[in-house]
């Protein structure tokens, strides 16, 4: 997905892209808000012309996107299930207690999820790349 928005900041070769947002933006998730409900902010790989005040078109790195999305949905919620299952079938330990578990295995791979990403620095990566000033 390329979109066109203006730099506001660059640091470190990072860009920071003002975007205005459009009907893919209720899929994807990368962008934070922006300084109004029609903007959002995007962090992406500076060329080594880019200025602040360029208008550039960005393109979402699709492995990003996919890297977030196992970590923050599939890893947890196999933490639960797989917990929950371990609990009930092979523990024989009652429903209500199994649930207990399960939610205290979410919430370990969320900890977990937040350990490795502090250490790795997924979370400070871009999430694009300008490809076009």
């Amino acid at each position: 997905m390329n979109e066109k928005g203006e730099v506001i900041k660059i640091e470190n070769g990072v860009a920071t892209v003002i975007l205005k947002k459009n009907n893919a933006c209720k899929t994807c998730g990368l962008c934070l808000a922006g300084k109004d409900s029609q903007t959002m902010i995007l962090t992406a790989q500076a060329q080594s012309n880019t200025k602040v005040g360029d208008e550039v078109f960005v393109a979402v790195d699709k492995k990003v996107k996919s890297a977030a999305i196992i970590w923050l949905l599939a890893v947890p919620i196999a933490a639960f299930v797989s917990t929950a299952l371990i609990a009930q079938l092979l523990l024989k330990l009652s429903e209500d207690l199994s649930f207990l578990i399960s939610i205290a295995g979410l919430i370990l791979a969320f900890i977990v999820a937040w350990i490795v990403d502090k250490k790795v620095g997924y979370s400070k990566r871009p999430a694009a790349k300008i490809i076009s000033n």
